[in-house]
């Protein structure tokens, strides 16, 4: 079907300020092959009366009454009564460009699921925008797997859904919760969608109210647990399909927060029970290392100290740069380790060069390597200095004159930092001067 039927569901409670707004994003649509659901949960200001002027100007605009029950009981109403191949989920606070749903539909097909990574936020206190995007940033398709399956973050208001799986599975959203709601429908569904399509085109602008739920949350400062309760129940249906060892878990339903919070000791106490009492296969929980820390970790202290390391850690993969040390030294960007250096020890080994020179036989010497300790950042600080005239002085002072002024006790601290501020020098010399005084005063 060239032009397939999508049904837009919009849940309404008490935002007649930017309901127009919102429907007008919508019937203006560039592609108009649409039916909108509005389902007014119990609005108690104009509202409702919005709407259905709305519903009577427009013959694709469909419109119901509820009591106050919550969004995830409103958007499941409208799943009851849609008649599109694919489904949209519109909050009724926000609003999306008019070519939002045309380009959903276009990178949607009977295997992927196409996400728009494009969504402003829009502060109603301040009236302004506070950031443009959210991962990731590139576009691009990847498989569900145990390893991405933990780094997805989009909401159900930036993607379109196949009714079809919709159905067949009966996924619903989860009545009861004031959090976390979003992802469990969005954990069940990308099961039977696994391929998934990243871009940015047009925007979703979503506002940030202080009245919402996540403005509620941030404001009381305390780990939610309804996410617990997400977790729980998609573990148990990823069992009942066999899913667990296919995709993993999101396990950072469990971990993601910020570690300020005032109940984080009892967080984490609850959460490590609950997997406990889930019996969670240790082969699914290995293969995530934040979990893995989080199931070692005593308290939550010492899980956030863990968290930081890992972090460093993946860090120091790509960028790490240690020299004049007394057993190691390297240098590594962007992956690639330029230059290794071990101490000789007992044993007989000696030091070494991890790089594309070291097939070179004299780079086996250690006298060698010693040279190129003391040598390599002059050499570069020389090199990005010829670029930059005008710092071409503090370069060199800092790469040629200042060891002379360093004694062997000020290595390990201060002359690490003297010769990186000599490396960017060219960039920040401001940064070499103050390190300069320090180093000064100190000997």
């Amino acid at each position: 079907m060239p032009n397939p039927l999508v049904s837009v569901i919009i849940p309404i409670y008490n935002v007649e300020l930017y309901l127009k707004e919102c429907l007008d994003s919508v019937i203006y649509q560039s592609y108009q092959n649409l039916e909108i659901l509005l389902i007014n949960d119990g609005s108690t200001d104009k509202s409702g009366d919005i709407a259905k002027e709305y519903a009577s100007q427009d013959k694709r605009i469909r419109y119901f009454e509820q009591e106050n029950q919550g969004q995830s009981v409103a958007r499941n109403k409208g799943l009851d009564y849609v008649n599109g191949e694919y489904i949209y989920f519109l909050d009724s606070d926000d609003w999306i460009d008019l070519g939002y749903i045309e380009e959903l539909v276009r990178k949607s097909d009977k295997q992927n699921t196409a996400i728009n990574t494009n969504r402003v936020l829009f502060n109603t206190k301040i009236q302004e925008r506070i950031t443009t995007s959210f991962y990731p940033k590139k576009n691009g398709s990847f498989k569900l797997n145990p390893c991405s399956i933990d780094n997805l973050s989009f909401y159900v208001t930036n993607s379109l859904f196949k009714y079809k799986i919709i159905q067949k599975y009966s996924i619903r959203f989860p009545i009861g919760r004031s959090n976390a709601e979003d992802s469990d429908f969005l954990y069940r569904y990308i099961c039977f969608a696994p391929y998934i399509i990243f871009y940015q085109g047009s925007i979703y602008h979503y506002r940030q109210r202080q009245d919402s739920t996540i403005g509620y949350i941030q404001q009381s400062q305390k780990i939610p647990l309804e996410p617990l309760d997400t977790f729980k129940s998609i573990y148990q249906w990823y069992q009942h399909y066999d899913f667990l060892y296919k995709y993993g878990l999101p396990f950072k339903l469990i971990y993601t927060f910020s570690g300020f919070e005032i109940n984080k000791q009892e967080y984490f106490h609850t959460a490590k029970n609950l997997i406990k009492e889930l019996k969670i296969p240790s082969a699914v929980i290995a293969k995530n290392h934040i979990m893995r820390a989080f199931m070692e970790a005593v308290d939550m202290d010492s899980f956030l100290y863990k968290r930081l390391t890992l972090n460093t850690n993946i860090f120091k993969r790509f960028f790490r740069i240690r020299l004049f040390h007394k057993n190691y030294n390297i240098i590594r960007l962007f992956g690639y380790t330029l230059y290794e250096k071990i101490a000789s020890n007992a044993n007989g080994g000696g030091a070494r060069l991890e790089s594309s020179l070291a097939r070179l036989g004299f780079f086996a010497s250690h006298n060698t390597l010693d040279t190129l300790d003391s040598g390599f950042f002059y050499f570069l600080t020389s090199f990005f200095a010829f670029f930059s005239r005008k710092h071409l002085h503090t370069s060199f002072y800092f790469a040629y004159f200042l060891p002379f002024y360093t004694n062997q006790s000020l290595r390990h601290k201060s002359f690490i930092i003297l010769h990186i501020s000599a490396f960017l020098s060219p960039l920040f010399s401001h940064l070499s001067y103050p390190a300069y005084l320090h180093s000064r005063r100190s000997l």
